[in-house]
């Protein structure tokens, strides 16, 4: 009797053994499904390697200290290194990169794309923002059909882009808008701007976390979703970098319309106000300012334009507020420095303010003071 239960055991042990490799190939199964599960509860809020949450995107981790935050001002040249107008704006914070407008076709490639080359060590772009559509600020992120634009530079990882939004009828937005599907095909997010705004939307962005006591605020200037505005640089993406307790004021070519919906944001004290549309007299608004009352104004222009912007006068006006005026036309590449909670300016032609000079003081009819 006994050996007849013995074998009996044996039997069922050898079942079982025999079993063993399927029921081990369960349990892997089962333990890697929980994994996978928690990590998904636990990332499900991340895109591209960042966490969201609550508005925020952390382009750096949580309690990241930040050292310093360098702000460029690019000089924008053409091919045959002629300066031409519009925007470019580089934000270093450590590994962070971050790039504003781009300028002309011809600045894109020759001056915006071997920037990009020298300053991203990582191959890492995490952000990308296009304040509107005209050609002085969009036109470098195609660049020349012979070269490569600031949206294309090889080898570099482009993680995010917040663009106006709105759709454009010029070859250049086509061959943007080409360029930009291609980059999402390969895994950059896009933004649009309005999205970003929309009470509705669970995963809108408002604020990029650069650190500690450190971001980039995307501003509800609210023309970007009016269709009564007729001029699209009142569409322009604005922005209010923070470091500590300075802060930095970027908004494109906003002109009066806009302006008031930045004065209704009630923004206060900046320190570093890039001027509005290079300097234009349909920007840069005494209620705006008298709002902001800006310690440093940077314009950011060519000394000749067929706009002949700046305009004297608004050089004037911004000087009732401050005199530490520089303008990438005088002063060549500018940067702004913030750190230990300080500002420090280098130029590459010298910290000369503009009201003294010989551009200003000299008489010209077309372009009085």
């Amino acid at each position: 009797m006994r050996n007849k239960k013995q074998n009996i055991v044996k039997k069922e042990a050898k079942k079982l053994f025999k079993k063993a490799p399927f029921l081990l190939l369960l349990v892997v199964v089962i333990v890697c499904a929980i994994a996978f599960y928690l990590h998904y509860q636990k990332e499900k809020n991340n895109v591209s390697g960042f966490l969201t949450k609550g508005g925020v995107l952390y382009l750096a981790s949580e309690g990241t200290a930040v050292d310093k935050v360098d702000i460029t001002f690019l000089e924008l040249l053409g091919t045959d290194q002629n300066p031409q107008i519009g925007d470019s704006i580089f934000i270093e914070c450590g590994d962070i990169d971050i790039l504003i407008d781009a300028g002309e076709k011809a600045s894109g490639s020759n001056t915006v794309v071997p920037f990009i080359e020298e300053h991203v060590t990582d191959d890492i772009l995490e952000l990308v923002i296009i304040t509107h559509a005209d050609s002085d600020h969009l036109g470098g992120m195609v660049g020349l059909s012979t070269s490569y634009g600031a949206l294309d530079v090889p080898n570099i990882d482009y993680k995010y882009i917040v663009d106006f939004g709105y759709e454009g009828t010029t070859q250049l937005y086509e061959d943007y808008l080409e360029i930009r599907n291609q980059k999402e095909e390969l895994g950059t997010n896009y933004i649009n701007i309005a999205s970003c705004f929309n009470q509705s939307n669970p995963n809108a962005i408002t604020r990029f976390y650069l650190g500690d006591n450190t971001y980039l605020d995307l501003l509800d200037y609210q023309t970007y979703g009016m269709n009564e505005i007729t001029d699209d640089n009142d569409r322009s993406v604005s922005c209010l970098l923070t470091c500590e307790n300075r802060k930095v004021l970027l908004c494109g070519d906003a002109e009066k319309e806009e302006e008031t919906y930045l004065t209704n944001l009630n923004i206060g004290h900046v320190d570093v106000f890039k001027a509005n549309h290079h300097g234009s007299p349909t920007s840069n608004t005494t209620a705006f300012l008298n709002n902001i009352t800006p310690e440093y104004v940077i314009i950011s222009s060519s000394a000749e334009n067929k706009y002949n912007l700046p305009k004297k006068t608004i050089v004037a006006r911004l000087n009732t507020y401050t005199k530490k005026l520089f303008a990438t036309f005088i002063n060549g590449t500018i940067v702004v420095t913030i750190e230990n909670n300080d500002i420090k300016i280098q130029t590459e032609r010298g910290l000369e303010y503009v009201q003294d000079s010989t551009w200003y003081l000299n008489d010209n009819p077309e372009n009085p003071r």
